[in-house]
């Protein structure tokens, strides 16, 4: 291998490193804090051994020849992304979206308590010992800052934090579009269905023009990228960052315990993973060999490997706390909940609104991009995901939906911005319909983002602090959605510290 080659295998490595130690610190931070230090010492020990031998294999990673041409466009891809970030809210400077005061009272909960976190509550039942159970995993590399040096610097890690996973994603996009540009990050933080049109079409064409939450215009929802990091920042990064790395596997020895990842960090993401991981499965199987004996051999000794068994084992650890939420044990399908449609014309209404959610945001994008993707695996599997996810539902609201659907929008977007960029180059003229459906999607990150940057000027003009709502630790730990009895509970029987 030459200088040159040595030299780019180097920086691949290096990113690649980074984005396996990102993946995997919440849940090293996890095993350590939560669970028995003689089951927790020898997993943590496993997992930094598993990714150092992914380090090892060749990866499909793209990078460009780092001129200065291409070096300024890194330049600005990062300061897009610090600006992006910095109006989220997260890390505290900016307005946030109510669903903030949780997330900030889960990370202060974090930073100001021993792990596990066990407290009595007074609840509607009398006084019940609770534990909090969440896919924390986001939160925990900044509680650890947070205990170390203050609440606020862990907020600002919670930033920083934030940035590195979003560059370390903007990487990703540009590796699968085999191109190094800033458009591709652009057109994915506006990335979004037709939100707009859905209110149109409900004669409320005043909300389009304000600056209003355009997501909830029926009774479904797929979240725009830009609406998942305003709201759901816990777990879309990591979603955004795990789905990435398990479609650059060349071969299964590791994907289950990459995947397995997700479980404390995106765990309705990682549910909308699973197509996709057989996908690969599958896919690496075939390449392992071309006879039909091989293909079964090649397949079973990558799922059967060492790191996917005890990776496996790690999987039931996190399991069995997560199940012990109260709120996860709910679980109904959507239409069995609605009392009009017991009579044919509440049917009608009913299927009609699932059609025309469908239709507006992703339906569009699937009828354009069919000529380009119809013989490739990843369309149909994407799409069947899509049209299932509104009919299941876990908890008291909608999150199954807006979550789960985010790896198959990951692969909408990728086959999005790669026809986009053929139907450019070709100069075809087509590509202008894509352009004008996609400018009336980004209506909706636009909407988000000038929200958030409209209440935060607002306040600072009005020499009114930023500051943002945090809930009490009694009623996160009262709250079925963040917590769950001890008593029981498998886990804080026999696993927990």
């Amino acid at each position: 291998m030459s200088v040159g080659g040595r030299e780019a295998e180097l920086k691949k490595k290096w990113i690649m490193g980074t984005s396996y130690l990102y993946v995997l610190l919440p849940t090293v931070l996890f095993l350590l804090g939560w669970v028995k230090i003689w089951i927790a010492a020898p997993a943590c020990l496993f997992l930094l051994w598993c990714f150092i031998k992914a380090l090892e294999e060749e990866t499909d990673l793209y990078l460009p020849v780092w001129n200065r041409e291409n070096i300024m466009r890194g330049v600005i891809m990062l300061l897009v992304i610090l600006v992006w970030v910095y109006f989220s809210g997260i890390g505290n400077f900016a307005w946030q979206n109510r669903d903030h005061a949780a997330r900030n009272a889960l990370y202060e909960i974090l930073a100001a308590n021993e792990w596990p976190v066990v407290k009595d509550v007074v609840c509607e039942e009398g006084t019940q010992t609770r534990g909090l159970i969440y896919y924390i995993g986001y939160w925990l590399p900044a509680a650890a800052a947070g205990k170390l040096f203050g609440v606020a610097a862990g907020y600002f890690f919670q930033y920083i934090w934030a940035v590195l996973g979003i560059f370390l994603c903007a990487v990703f996009i540009n590796s699968f579009l085999r191109k190094w540009a800033v458009w591709h990050v652009v057109l994915f933080i506006l990335f979004s269905g037709l939100d707009a049109g859905g209110y149109i079409l409900a004669g409320n064409f005043s909300w389009v023009l304000s600056f209003g939450h355009l997501e909830r215009w029926n009774d479904y929802q797929f979240s725009s990228f830009t609406t998942q990091l305003y709201w759901v920042f816990n777990q879309a990064v990591y979603a955004w960052i795990l789905f990435a790395q398990i479609m650059m596997q060349k071969n299964n020895r590791r994907i289950l315990c990459i995947w397995i990842l997700g479980m404390i960090t995106c765990t309705f993401p990682f549910v909308g993973m699973l197509p996709f991981v057989v996908y690969v499965i599958c896919r690496n199987g075939k390449s392992a060999s071309t006879d039909l004996s091989g293909k079964r051999a090649g397949l079973l000794n990558g799922l059967l490997s060492f790191e996917n068994l005890f990776g496996g084992v790690i999987g039931v650890i996190c399991l069995l706390y997560l199940t012990g939420n109260l709120s996860a044990q709910k679980r109904t399908v959507p239409v069995a909940e609605l009392s009009h449609i017991q009579n044919t014309e509440g049917f009608v209404f009913y299927l009609g609104m699932y059609v025309l959610f469908i239709l507006l945001e992703i339906g569009v994008y699937y009828i354009y991009l069919h000529r380009h993707y119809k013989r490739n695996w990843l369309f149909y599997i994407s799409l069947v995901s899509l049209l299932v996810c509104p009919l299941i539902k876990v908890g008291s609201g909608g999150d199954f939906c807006m979550r789960a659907s985010i790896p198959s929008l990951l692969v909408l977007y990728y086959m999005v911005a790669e026809s986009l960029q053929k139907d450019l180059e070709q100069r075809n003229i087509r590509c202008l319909i894509l352009i004008l459906i996609l400018a009336v999607g980004s209506i909706t990150a636009v909407h988000e983002m000038g929200r958030s940057a409209g209440n935060t000027i607002w306040r600072y003009q009005q020499h009114h602090e930023v500051v943002n709502q945090v809930f009490s630790e009694e009623r996160i730990l009262r709250g079925d959605n963040f917590s769950g009895k001890t008593d029981g509970n498998p886990f804080f029987m026999y696993l927990a510290k």
